[in-house]
């Protein structure tokens, strides 16, 4: 598990997610506008998503 490529980066919008390290393709600033790299990411409990 990489996330390093942010291909796949998704804005969330409601719930959490964890991660088993820290991805690389996603930025402070992605984060802080809620973006999440459902390649890696981990639900935890429920998650909605954009599509």
């Amino acid at each position: 598990m990489q996330g390093v490529c942010g291909a796949c980066k998704t804005r969330k919008l409601d719930g959490q997610v964890k991660y088993q390290t820290e991805p690389d393709g996603l930025e402070q600033c992605d984060r802080d506008l809620g973006y999440i790299l459902p390649c890696i990411a981990f639900p935890v409990g429920k998650v909605a998503i954009e599509a």
